[in-house]
């Protein structure tokens, strides 16, 4: 067994000599597996090693007899064991999850907890091979893709899980040689789980009709799936950026990624939703889907997606936004608006917008995005700081040629729901700079320009 572990925890570098390491023991025969395992290895190997025992407050006296065993067996090995007790029904009403999950949330956390007070680098829990096995046939049957295909991980963050190449018949074959008794949780027995009816009922089926060694065939494709898994998100990283234009709140997705296949196409759409969602829970394929028809569709198609995020098309893409996004998009008529004098600084929505004038005109001016130079005595009216308003317009060359602002924000694809959050230094109706777009060109600056206006925005982090 030890030569196995060793074996699994090289082939997949989970666990470096010299490791301080927490186990998650509940008394049962893998996690007693477990930490026997990993006590054998500890001198040579040079482990620190230090036990966490979570009692759920469920089970009565049977969970109280499982305390006392690892406390027992902890002693027998010199081991430190750490025990929380923790009401996890009460927390499963309070939190709205079932107990199971409640009860897993809160191991999760206390074994966290200890590592950080007890300075441990990894968390190394009692997975084997028939759980990964149960894992894959759970979430195919759910409708996980290739990700969830995957299982469980032999690492994930700070956890480890040394046991996944070894079965449960293996498990207990070790011990029973070893003499070592373990605890039964009676509830392992119950069908009512879909976990428990997987384990107990699917599983032995499977072995017994199709092939004897169908939970090694499972846990060795999910090994598979999480190498294509790992292939694929580093092409999904790629590929991202030059598909996907970020804002606070949103993403414009370019139609060009119907161009792709339809699996990536869809990686990169779901990806774009979950971080305008915040969350990928209750996100699903038809969701996934709806931005696929979307994006495929024509301009204005568009729908209401989980989380209040809002996704619809125009030219060239897609765009979905978050909810805060939405709420928070001022409508033009209520803009405020700044008068500008210089020199001066003004202060918006915890940006600061210097002016100041220069004398001399050096006719090159360097390209940047948030500092831009103008001809100071061609403005005709007086200068301001607002939102677009009904009328605006832009000119767009040096022949005077304008375009309404709507129509110059529609050929910059600038998102619709960003068009009214947008700032804009005018004069009257006439917009001399769009911020963070660019500069009209009625007070462009020429050979005899004598006055020259610095605009300079500082100050927002989504700016610079």
């Amino acid at each position: 067994m030890r030569r196995r572990v060793e074996e699994f925890i090289r082939e997949h570098r989970i666990l470096e000599p010299g490791g301080r390491v927490v186990a998650g023991v509940s008394g049962g025969a893998d996690s007693l597996c477990l930490l026997d395992v990993l006590c054998d290895m500890r001198r040579d190997w040079q482990l620190d090693i230090s036990v966490v025992h979570v009692h759920h407050g469920l089970r009565g006296a049977s969970a109280d007899e499982d305390e006392a065993f690892v406390k027992k067996f902890c002693e027998e090995k010199q081991v430190p064991c750490r025990v929380y007790h923790e009401q996890v029904e009460r927390l499963a009403r309070e939190q709205g999850k079932s107990v199971e999950e409640a009860g897993r949330d809160v191991r999760y956390l206390r074994f966290e907890q200890w590592r950080r007070q007890w300075g441990g680098d990894c968390i190394a829990v009692a997975h084997h091979r028939d759980d990964q096995a149960e894992t894959v046939l759970f979430r195919l049957a759910r409708g996980s893709g290739l990700k969830g295909a995957g299982g469980i991980c032999p690492v994930n963050g700070h956890i480890i899980r040394p046991l996944l190449g070894v079965s449960r018949g293996d498990i207990e074959k070790y011990l029973m040689k070893r003499g070592i008794s373990w605890c039964e949780d009676e509830t392992n027995a119950e069908t009512d789980f879909a976990r428990n009816c997987i384990r107990q009922q699917i599983l032995p089926l499977l072995e017994d009709r199709v092939n004897s060694e169908a939970a090694a065939h499972l846990a060795e494709a999910a090994l598979e799936f999480q190498e294509a898994e790992a292939y694929m998100a580093g092409e999904e990283k790629r590929l991202y950026p030059g598909y996907v234009e970020t804002y606070q709140g949103g993403r414009t997705v370019s139609e060009r990624l119907l161009d792709e296949t339809p699996f990536m196409c869809r990686r990169i759409l779901y990806r774009a939703l979950r971080e305008a969602a915040g969350s990928a829970r209750d996100l699903s394929a038809d969701h996934v889907k709806i931005l696929e028809d979307i994006l495929s569709g024509s301009c204005g198609r568009q729908a209401d997606l989980p989380y209040g995020v809002k996704a619809w098309k125009e030219a060239g893409g897609l765009t979905i936004v978050s909810a805060e996004v939405m709420a928070g998009c001022p409508p033009a008529a209520a803009a405020s608006c700044i008068s500008l004098t210089a020199p001066g600084t003004f202060f918006v929505d915890g940006k600061c917008l210097s002016l100041r004038i220069l004398e001399e005109n050096p006719m090159n001016f360097p390209q940047k995005k948030y500092t831009k130079w103008l001809d100071y005595d061609r403005i005709t009216d007086s200068l301001v700081l607002r939102r677009r308003r009904p009328g605006d317009r832009i000119t767009i060359d040096a022949a005077g040629h304008h375009k309404k602002l709507k129509d110059f924000l529609i050929d910059r694809k600038i998102p619709r729901y960003k068009r009214d959050s947008l700032w804009l230094v005018a004069d009257g109706n006439e917009v001399l700079w769009v911020i963070g777009e660019r500069m009209g060109a009625a007070c462009r600056i020429t050979g005899d320009t004598r006055n020259i206006l610095e605009m300079k925005l500082t100050g927002d982090e989504a700016y610079e």
